[in-house]
């Protein structure tokens, strides 16, 4: 399995994906697209719809781009998605040929700055102390004394609370 960003797929990732297909590459390619170039300044790309100077255009389709390269099996999933992303990678994987994963999700940088806030998480009483949660490296989950706690840095994605074994996870009502 190989990955990749939306914008670093459009820029230079095609004619790899172009090659894997023609070369019949048994591979899985993971195309991350949080709809901006984010390691650059969240510049506009031509997968977001909109142009530099802020203009609505045309968006291009990652997926009918992977499909127009040779790439017959293609599938979008929304990494929020605990459950269905693991099946959709284990279907990718066990695929005869080359498969592409679509992982799909807006920036958080840029929800946030558009104003599309989450409720954060929290953790309860349930917590037992395995420290799953701290194993999946999200930045806003630490460990004190013998239970998890969920810092400022949440941005209530609700993966967490996906993979708890305990359901000791929940929104902050």
């Amino acid at each position: 399995c190989c990955s990749i960003g939306d914008s670093t797929f459009l820029h230079t990732g095609l004619p790899g994906l172009l090659n894997a297909v023609y070369n019949k590459a048994k591979i899985t390619v993971a195309i991350l697209d949080n709809s901006t170039t984010a390691m650059t300044g969240h510049q506009p790309h031509p997968g977001t719809g909109v142009t530099a100077s802020g203009d609505k255009t045309k968006s291009v389709s990652f997926e009918a781009l992977a499909r127009a390269l040779g790439a017959d099996f293609v599938e979008t999933v929304d990494p929020y998605n605990v459950k269905a992303t693991i099946e959709t990678f284990k279907r990718a994987r066990d695929y005869q040929g080359l498969s592409v994963v679509i992982v799909k999700r807006a920036c958080v940088i840029n929800e946030r700055r558009a104003g599309i806030m989450r409720k954060p998480f929290m953790v309860n009483e349930n917590c037992t102390g395995c420290r799953e949660c701290v194993e999946f490296g999200c930045p806003a989950i630490e460990f004190d004394g013998d239970s998890a706690r969920i810092n400022s840095l949440c941005t209530g994605c609700g993966v967490c609370a996906q993979i708890c074994p305990n359901d000791a996870i929940e929104v902050v009502k």
